[in-house]
């Protein structure tokens, strides 16, 4: 479902929204990032959210059994994106 909303995005609102996510995973990382070599099982996970009408984050869940993880999803919890076109509208963050 998340990719299905973000790829019915099109012109100037996917380039907004995804400038957005940018934004969001800049900051998430900054704040989680360990000072430590990771491996790969802690590197690969995906972070879905659910927004209402207004951006606000609602829900959260992930995939991956890692700090990094968790700490990326509690990230993402507090982020506020620009309005979606619809609500809810998912949205989703695939590191590897």
């Amino acid at each position: 479902m998340a990719k299905h909303d973000q790829a019915s995005l099109s012109g100037n609102a996917a380039d907004a929204f995804t400038n957005a996510k940018n934004d969001v995973s800049l900051s998430a990382f900054a704040a989680c990032m360990p000072k430590r070599k990771l491996d790969a099982r802690e590197t690969t996970f995906m972070v879905v959210a659910k927004l209402d009408d207004s951006g606000a984050v609602v829900q959260t869940w992930h995939q991956g059994d890692s700090d990094l993880a968790t700490c990326f999803e509690n990230q993402v919890k507090q982020a506020k994106f620009i309005h979606p076109p619809r609500s809810p509208f998912y949205t989703y963050f695939d590191v590897k």
